[in-house]
């Protein structure tokens, strides 16, 4: 029998394929806790009613062709842009300069580019529900006329207020120019996020989607340095030793301190929770 383990150790073990593009296929399990990381974070307030829209369309320079934006998530007076990478390095700066060049549009052109793409497009039903989706700022009538059936609000679109452009990513980075300068959510705010109270019964939280959140560097201090598998990096971030690791630091007797742990950390986390190995820098 099939269960969300096996789902997850399949993109594990894929994502390391040279041609195998994880954010393609792990976007939705980001999706499920977005809204909750955005308020998290403070982009928006608790309450706020969003929208969200993956894949949301930016339509190119005199063309009815489009580039896609990863999410679009707005509330009545803000809007954001979230751009997910599960690798820094695909991290590029034409890309980040066109997001820029989107947040500076006016959003009555942004949505007025949707009509117009739903207009002439031959994906006409599906870009139609995704008007239906934008409806407190796209209003949409079954005219028997085509360019009769979409009316901005504008009245609603004047309400934003403010535009930001966000990326989630491994490790945050400054993701900055003479023109923009973009703002970073790390994984490990997201695992910080997930391991609240309220998610103690959601097993892709708990245990499923820090599996994909694995990328990181060797971590490093003062004193030790660790070299850990893929099964520990969900836990470790920006350099920075975490509680899953804590309990090995305190043997000081010991210059290796460990090639495994097998202590549970409470549900949802099986022993041993992790392999590393683990050396005591030089005084």
């Amino acid at each position: 029998m099939k269960n969300l383990n096996t789902l997850f150790d399949l993109l594990t073990d894929w994502r390391q394929l040279p041609a195998y593009q994880l954010e393609r296929r792990a976007d939705i399990f980001f999706a499920l806790y977005l809204e909750d990381l955005l308020t998290y974070c403070g982009y928006f307030a608790a309450g706020d009613q969003l929208t969200v829209i993956p894949e949301f369309p930016a339509k190119q320079e005199h063309m009815n062709l489009s580039d896609r934006i990863d999410y679009m998530v707005a509330s009545d007076d803000k809007m954001v842009y979230v751009e997910l990478k599960t690798d820094n390095h695909s991290i590029r700066a034409e890309q980040a300069l066109y997001l820029h060049k989107i947040q500076k549009k006016k959003l009555s052109e942004v949505f007025s580019d949707i009509i117009s793409i739903y207009e002439t497009t031959t994906a006409r039903a599906k870009y139609r529900h995704l008007i239906e989706k934008l409806d407190r700022w796209i209003e949409y009538t079954d005219a028997r006329l085509v360019k009769e059936r979409c009316r901005l609000k504008e009245a609603a679109i004047a309400k934003i207020r403010s535009v930001e452009i966000v990326y989630l990513l491994p490790t945050p980075q400054p993701i900055r120019s003479e023109q923009y300068e973009h703002r970073c959510i790390g994984f490990k705010t997201l695992i910080e996020m997930l391991n609240l109270p309220r998610y103690d019964d959601d097993p892709i939280a708990r245990d499923g989607l820090p599996r994909l959140l694995r990328y990181g560097p060797s971590i490093r201090s003062d004193r030790f340095f660790a070299k850990f598998t893929p099964s520990a990096l969900s836990f470790c971030a920006d350099g920075v030793f975490l509680c899953r690791i804590n309990h090995l630091m305190q043997d000081e007797s010991s210059d290796f301190l460990s090639s495994g742990c097998g202590r549970n950390h409470g549900s949802g986390h099986r022993p041993p929770c992790f392999t590393a190995t683990i050396w005591r820098r030089p005084v």
